[in-house]
């Protein structure tokens, strides 16, 4: 085809639209016009000289080659017949048709910027030089600020809830957003609760975000707006300081927590069962003895407060335990009991493990058929102190019962149970194979041997005088 043919393929390409879709186009109608401005696009089969580029569209495109269809001497000069020829290609131009069959009838399309990006594609894109000069119009201004037309705040984007909300739906907005994780967005919202006129910042409110807030472990926002409550009579609620000293317990504020135990005194505010619970937690994580922990206990329970609970027991004897006092911790267990309060396998676990430390098996055993008597279920912790007791006993063939006994209630045995098993056996002379038999067993498993089980291994080999094996694992 001539250039004749190619300017009026162009030129109806541009008639056969109106202004304002030239003006919003897609990105590959740019690459085209972009590239009429700069020189024509051969249509033709054959190209002019040898360095000229590649046809832009595919060879489909492409006019069937013409046999002996002689290059006039002169292009510039067009003749009748060639205008009569240049129209019949016209007709058959794959474009041109393709264009002409497009209807005209479809709503124009919606008002889009030269770049549409789309989902997970990359912000960074630029325009290319070649395309820098085409619309000047629509080029950015750098002096003008960005627009925040489609931005909002978060108070904006709460406007249409104004009245139409009540406090106890926004605390259940403040659960849903805690369990998700957006701890920042229920700040926002709980500002927001307190910007309302009336307010529906509620105690319950407070509590739940003071308990998120703990777990995350923002002691200092607590503090924050425990000292920016409103000052009113439904906020000196004990549940909603429980649960400030619980925050602050968890994120290891425990001088702050004890401050704000101390604090409730002055705002008339009185403990309960689940304040000395709490408290008597956050003192043995701080590290407070056991006679620091008895006190608290004390004096909650000469200000008439029921401290009379599991928990409450529960903690105290964790307490004595850790301090190895467990003739102390078995005198509250008793009493615990005369006062109708069950003691519950933990509370087992706590006084077997103290006895086993002290190597008092006797008591171990003990405790443990006291607590199958009462139809309490052992769990994985409680053979685990069963088995270290009997492997300090030097009887393996025990210890291999409770560990297939312990397969029967369908507890799994862990790296503790074979660590036991092998300290067993390692602690018996001539059977450092069979510890090494269940070093391996363990590993079958799919359990991964921790550093106490390679030390009961290498004391296995030590006390065989297998020294070399000792040293090589």
């Amino acid at each position: 085809m001539s250039m004749a043919s190619s300017s009026l393929v162009t030129q109806s390409f541009y008639t056969s639209f109106s202004l304002s879709h030239r003006l919003h186009v897609p990105e590959p109608y740019l690459l085209l016009r972009s590239s009429l401005c700069r020189k024509p696009i051969s249509l033709s089969s054959t190209s002019s000289s040898s360095s000229s580029s590649p046809p832009i569209f595919l060879s489909c495109f492409d006019d069937p080659p013409q046999e002996n269809v002689p290059e006039p001497h002169n292009p510039t000069i067009i003749t009748d017949d060639e205008e009569e020829e240049d129209e019949d290609e016209e007709e058959e131009d794959p474009i041109l048709k393709f264009f002409k069959s497009r209807t005209l009838t479809a709503e124009d399309p919606p008002q889009e910027s030269k770049l549409s990006l789309q989902k997970n594609r990359r912000t960074s894109w630029h325009l290319a030089s070649d395309f820098s000069d085409l619309d000047p119009e629509i080029q950015p201004d750098p002096t003008k600020p960005v627009s925040l037309a489609n931005q909002q705040t978060p108070g904006e984007m709460l406007s249409g809830f104004e009245g139409r909300v009540s406090d106890k739906e926004c605390v259940e907005a403040l659960v849903m957003m805690g369990e998700s994780g957006f701890i920042k967005s229920c700040l926002y919202f709980y500002e927001w609760m307190s910007l309302q006129n009336p307010s529906l910042v509620s105690p319950r409110a407070s509590s739940v975000l003071f308990t998120l807030l703990g777990r995350q472990g923002m002691a200092d926002m607590i503090l924050l707006l425990l000292r920016n409550l409103p000052d009113k009579d439904e906020f000196r609620d004990v549940r909603l300081y429980n649960a400030a000293i619980s925050g602050l317990s968890a994120s290891q504020r425990y001088d702050d927590a004890l401050e704000v135990y101390e604090s409730m005194d002055k705002i008339n505010v009185h403990p309960d069962n689940v304040t000395c619970a709490v408290m008597i937690t956050t003192m043995r994580k701080a590290g407070r003895s056991a006679k620091q922990v008895w006190e608290i206990f004390e004096k909650m329970s000469e200000k008439g407060v029921r401290c009379w609970s599991l928990d409450v027991f529960g903690g105290l004897v964790k307490s004595f335990c850790d301090e190895g006092l467990k003739e102390e911790a078995l005198v509250i267990q008793t009493e615990m009991e005369k006062r109708g309060i069950r003691s519950n396998t933990i509370v087992y676990n706590t006084l077997m493990d103290a006895y086993n430390k002290s190597n008092h098996i006797e008591e171990v055993e003990g405790l443990f058929a006291e607590m199958r008597g009462k139809g309490l279920k052992p769990t994985s912790a409680t053979y685990n102190i069963l088995m270290d007791a009997y492997a300090r006993r030097m009887q393996p063939d025990i210890v291999e019962t409770l560990l297939q006994e312990m397969e029967g209630l369908g507890l799994e045995p862990d790296v503790k149970s074979y660590t036991c098993l092998i300290s067993a056996y390692g602690r018996t002379k001539k059977m450092s194979d069979m510890a090494a038999d269940a070093f391996l067993r363990m590993k079958k498993v799919g359990l991964k041997p921790t550093s106490h089980s390679y030390t009961a291994l290498i004391h296995a080999y030590s006390v065989s005088g297998w020294h070399e094996k000792a040293y090589a694992s």
